[in-house]
């Protein structure tokens, strides 16, 4: 059971391993790998690009900064948990995704272009209430007299996926694209039917709790015999390119119009879901009781808490009851819409409007951004970026290429590189990609419009 505190207080406090947010700032460098992954329209320019394996790396959380979690005493440093408490939302959460692309391929054919390839993923959310932090740091004196909702709305998830992707330029403006995945899920752990109310007692001081609450998870990471035996094994949150029986299907779909000197896309990813079926686990907590008042986290960390006890207490009046069933899981998904227009041949403004749906709520993000292209060389970009009601993000993006070698980069947070104890969110992107034939130099050559839908020279 400690092993269970611990996670929870990972979950609330630490953002590490910081589901699934992607960066912006990769959707403007057009014409390469990384562009194409956030919209199956936005073409590649080259004839042939074999994309090796990259990484993205992606967190964020609400209510506090790293920089408030802890305070310097001489050498030491001392947790800050009540003013990070008392400054939290009515609502927060914490949000990360690891990605590895092992291999990609994409090529032209004519109007088609075609791709294929592997990735893996680890991703987390964890959504959860101001009250639930109270009352683990404080008990239950804050709500006396009154019920609040504590229930906490996680996912802790890893897959991998095998997609392969078609697109088609419709005439010389519209191009439209879809990339369907096979989704493969080797662990998760993840919250559903979400009721965990709590009422004090304003004359005798006591928890009257009403629970219907499920926990699902894969057997490897969630084990319950009971209250005693139960444990969360995080051990299992590692990417693994092992195949399992637990299958899902996703797909993305996008288009992108290019009219003289304005281009317009939009597109959305993760259509899908994931079907845990292979050694699964289920525990659905389901009561209306009565406990007196405890400090339960405070006094964790203290070591006066009896577990024994409250084990025995909750057990005796919870119906926690076990199964073995299947279920699903929905992908969380991605939409972007965005706008860009060419002042000259090697320089745009543009704007996105994006949004991530994660387990029914939406994360909606603004950005504006500039991009210029230096020959066939470098291309370079900054990104103004509002998110989660923060006005202070800065991305950058840039692609060079030698010859066949292509290396990209792309990042959200450039504030957070400079000042970690300010951070609240983080972002990196790095691909490596070989790259054959320029289609934009045959463009030229042929006497056609350039992708931008205009002779610019």
């Amino acid at each position: 059971m400690r092993i269970q505190l611990y996670f929870l207080l990972f979950a609330l406090f630490i953002p590490g391993f910081l589901a699934a947010q992607m960066d912006l700032s990769s959707h403007f460098l057009q014409g390469t790998w990384q562009a194409y992954q956030t919209n199956p329209a936005l073409l590649p320019k080259n004839r042939i690009t074999i994309a090796l394996p990259s990484v993205y790396g992606f967190g964020q959380f609400s209510g506090f900064k790293l920089g408030d979690l802890f305070q310097r005493d001489g050498q030491v440093l001392n947790w800050r948990i009540d003013e990070v408490i008392d400054n939290l939302g009515e609502s927060n959460f914490l949000q990360g995704r690891f990605d590895i692309n092992t291999l990609g391929l994409g090529f032209h054919v004519g109007d088609w272009y075609l791709s294929a390839g592997h990735s893996m993923r680890q991703q987390a959310y964890f959504e959860y209430p101001k009250e639930l932090a109270q009352f683990l740091w404080r008990g239950n004196a804050p709500f006396i007299g009154r019920e609040v909702q504590l229930a906490p709305q996680f996912a802790v998830r890893g897959s991998q996926e095998l997609y392969f992707g078609i697109s088609r330029k419709l005439g010389e403006n519209l191009s439209v694209g879809a990339r369907f995945k096979v989704i493969n899920g080797y662990t998760d752990l993840s919250s559903s039917s979400r009721d965990l109310r709590l009422t004090t007692s304003d004359d005798i001081y006591q928890l009257g709790v009403k629970a219907n609450y499920i926990l699902n998870g894969t057997a490897d990471i969630l084990r319950y015999d009971n209250l005693g035996n139960a444990r969360i094994n995080l051990d299992t949150l590692r990417l693994s390119a092992d195949w399992t029986s637990n299958t899902g299907y996703g797909m993305d779909l996008g288009l992108n119009y290019q009219l003289e000197r304005l281009q317009v896309s939009a597109g959305i990813n993760d259509i899908g879901q994931i079907n845990w079926r292979d050694n699964v686990n289920n525990i659905r907590i389901q009561g209306d009781f009565t406990f007196n008042g405890l400090n339960v986290l405070s006094d964790f960390l203290t070591d006066s808490l009896d577990l024994g006890v409250i084990l025995d207490t909750l057990e005796a009046n919870l119906g926690i009851q076990q199964s073995l069933t299947a279920y699903v899981s929905p992908l969380p998904s991605q939409y972007y819409i965005s706008a860009r227009v060419a002042l000259n041949e090697g320089f745009w403004v543009g704007a996105l409007a994006y949004a991530d749906r994660i387990q029914g709520a939406w994360y909606p993000a603004f950005g504006f951004s500039a991009h210029a292209r230096l020959g066939n060389v470098l291309s370079l970009g900054g990104m103004y970026i509002i998110r989660n009601g923060r006005f202070d993000n800065l991305g950058a993006n840039a692609a060079l290429t030698l010859g066949p070698v292509q290396l990209a980069l792309a990042t959200d947070n450039l504030l957070t590189l400079v000042n970690a104890k300010e951070a609240r969110a983080g972002s990196i992107r790095a691909g490596l990609n070989l790259v054959l034939g320029n289609m934009e130099r045959v463009e030229k050559k042929k006497g056609k419009p350039l992708p931008s839908g205009k002779k610019f020279f």
